[in-house]
């Protein structure tokens, strides 16, 4: 291993020539970036030897507080993956990577409403100053109305020509050199509106269609004033049918507590080590993190060892788990699997001997009675929330916030983080509403009845369920709502199960794809409590003269608390 070696030479001289790419001049932009970003982490210039776990987790973590997406972190790491990976097979590097990978959230899909665009194109007739001697009105409104026939991206859109235009066809024929991380060169016929928009940019004679000599950050200024002249929508822009990728203003950053890594397995002596080099080689949630450091702090102080090998065997993980008795059977199980997990991490280090699972303590977990609450106590809910009163801090009322949130939940049927996230872009004037579940990362989709988008559109924010104290307020104050209601039982949670319930009931198999659940079991292990599930028929009555009797019925997607 030639660990003098840095990592731009050998991506440079070795990598790049090495390996066949359908646009290499763009992989080797964007290897240059992730080099650079690398670099400035590190305060060197990173060489082979600084490919290792936990710098590059330590890296990972910068890159959030920084502010960058899990979608362009997970971009660099698996670039670096790659190069790892090759290196590894050449022989420049012993150990082969096992970097996890950046969870990459699916996002919602934005784009402007028709009456934006109009505001957009009518601010853009307005625009004062030219781009080497094309005005800027009829430049940026040109552009628009070809992203609109053509659906390119940006940087397409700035390097189109003239002379890819058939004037007499008005078909456009883009090549595949100019298309970002395309494969085969596409033919666009262009509308007449398009045509004639591009002719009054065709003075002076050029060889661009769109020439901008300024800088891409010059570009994102120009269209943030061009935004902002518009009154719509600032942020990420979104240009008919393709992203702009403006940045976001105003984001936050945050600060992360440094903990001393080991540089590889080799170095970790103890549990506690291990499990911090196992958490810089991963992404995982701060929750989890800090639950399994707590988790394997404990198992450390009941075994009284200090060496990883000595805290990791079946008697001693049996013994723990069998001295958490008070424990609920599911928190016993999540010791288990934890602890099981880390020791087979351990085991793929050669730290310790393989865990023969069949071994330890097998944990049972017995089915749960699911409840919810029935259409009669969630209609006393939203009768109580119109009662309330006083105004919380940000000036919406008490009886406003409860009734729009009661009935949001109530259709929706979304988590409580959701709910307070939940905007009024999402939804359109019928009432259908789309967004990402923070949870899962999933598309949901639905649509509120009238008297719920008028509780909402009545509060008057754009998150009109944010909510404005602590979180532990919340669940109290939704305590003392149902008591005022007459309700004796049930929490905030109970609302989504209702939701789910009462959808399953009236249609088998759409509670799970109502709550946005990703298979069917996760629903009916936690969620399905319907009062009247089909498969509950009673056989035939042993007194001839007693009627058959059932459950009340249950409503379904139809069933409205109005």
């Amino acid at each position: 291993m030639n660990g003098a070696a840095t990592l731009r030479d050998t991506i440079t001289q070795e990598y790049l020539p090495a390996t066949e790419w359908a646009d290499p001049r763009n992989i080797a932009q964007r290897l240059a970036v992730v080099v650079r970003r690398y670099a400035a982490f590190l305060d060197r210039t990173p060489t082979l030897v600084d490919l290792s776990e936990p710098l590059i987790g330590d890296w990972v973590r910068r890159l959030r507080v920084e502010g960058l997406s899990d979608c362009t972190i997970h971009d660099y790491v698996s670039r670096l993956r790659a190069f790892w990976g090759w290196c590894h097979q050449e022989g420049l590097i012993d150990r082969p990577p096992r970097l996890a990978s950046v969870r990459d959230f699916s996002r919602r899909p934005r784009a402007w409403r028709l009456r934006e665009l109009n505001a957009i194109l009518a601010a853009a007739q307005k625009t004062a100053g030219d781009f080497d001697g094309v005005p800027a009105g009829p430049w940026w409104e040109a552009l628009h109305y070809l992203a609109w026939d053509t659906g390119e991206a940006r940087q397409t859109l700035l390097t189109l020509r003239w002379d890819w235009l058939h004037r007499q066809t008005g078909v456009l024929v883009v090549p595949v050199a100019a298309r970002w991380s395309g494969r085969y060169e596409v033919a666009h016929r262009l509308a007449p509106e398009t045509l004639e928009r591009l002719d009054r940019i065709a003075e002076p004679r050029r060889a661009l269609v769109f020439p901008f000599p300024f800088s891409t950050a010059a570009f994102y200024r120009e269209y943030t004033r061009l935004l902002q002249r518009a009154k719509v929508r600032t942020g990420r822009g979104v240009t008919a049918l393709k992203r702009l990728d403006l940045p976001f203003a105003g984001r936050q950053r945050t600060t992360t507590t440094r903990r001393l890594v080991p540089q590889s397995p080799d170095h970790c002596r103890t549990l506690a080590q291990f499990v911090e080099w196992y958490l810089s080689c991963r992404s995982l949630a701060p929750i989890y993190a800090n639950q399994l450091r707590a988790r394997a702090r404990k198992l450390e102080e009941f075994t009284a060892e200090k060496a990883i090998a000595d805290v990791l065997t079946e008697p001693n993980v049996n013994a723990f788990l069998a001295s958490l008795g008070g424990f609920a059977a599911a928190t016993l199980r999540g010791y288990r699997n934890d602890l099981l997990t880390l020791w087979a991490a351990a085991a793929d280090e050669n730290l310790v001997a393989d865990p023969r699972r069949r071994r330890i303590r097998t944990i049972r977990v017995p089915a749960t009675l699911i409840e919810c609450y029935t259409l009669d106590e969630a209609r006393a809910l939203l009768a109580a929330a119109g009662t309330m009163r006083r105004n919380y801090p940000h000036g919406v009322s008490r009886a406003d916030y409860w009734t729009a949130a009661i009935r949001l939940a109530w259709e929706t049927g979304l988590r409580r983080g959701d709910l307070f996230a939940f905007t009024m872009t999402n939804v359109d004037p019928a009432g259908r509403w789309r967004l990402i579940q923070h949870k899962t990362g999933r598309l949901a989709t639905g649509r509120l009845r009238t008297a719920t988008l008028a509780a909402l559109l009545h509060i008057g924010d754009e998150k009109p369920c944010a909510w404005p104290l602590r979180i532990e307020q919340f669940s109290r104050q939704f305590r003392r709502l149902r008591d005022a209601a007459g309700v004796t039982r049930g929490s905030w949670k109970w609302l989504r199960r209702s939701s789910g319930s009462y959808v399953e009931a009236a249609q088998v198999g759409a509670g799970h794809r109502h709550l946005g659940h990703s298979s069917q079991g996760v629903f009916a292990k936690h969620y399905d409590a319907r009062l009247d599930p089909a498969a509950a028929v009673l056989p035939p009555p042993l007194d001839a003269d007693e009627p058959l009797t059932r459950s009340p019925e249950v409503g379904g997607r139809g069933c409205s608390l109005a």
